[in-house]
């Protein structure tokens, strides 16, 4: 197998140059303001310092239009309240 140079053919020979992007969740801590795009009956869309990012509420359900606040950011989710 390793003679007949079949090995060679099928191996990668260029370096991968590319990166991963910063999840959103990075980019976010806690006191950062935004507003819900999308209902949130608990879990939902909304848009916080101009990035479109599912959230959680800690406050229950808060409506479309609704101005939150980040309350903290834990393992990817990031909890919002309403406010005041």
């Amino acid at each position: 197998f390793m003679r007949s140079k079949m090995l060679d053919k099928v191996a990668l020979t260029e370096n991968i140059v590319s990166t991963v992007d910063i999840p959103a969740e990075e980019k976010v801590k806690p006191g950062d303001t935004g507003i819900c795009v999308t209902r949130l009956a608990l879990i939902g869309q909304a848009e916080i310092n101009g990035l479109a990012m599912e959230v959680k509420s800690i406050d229950g359900f808060l409506d479309e239009k609704t101005p939150i606040v980040v309350n903290r950011v834990t393992e990817g989710l990031i909890l919002v309240e309403r406010r005041k």
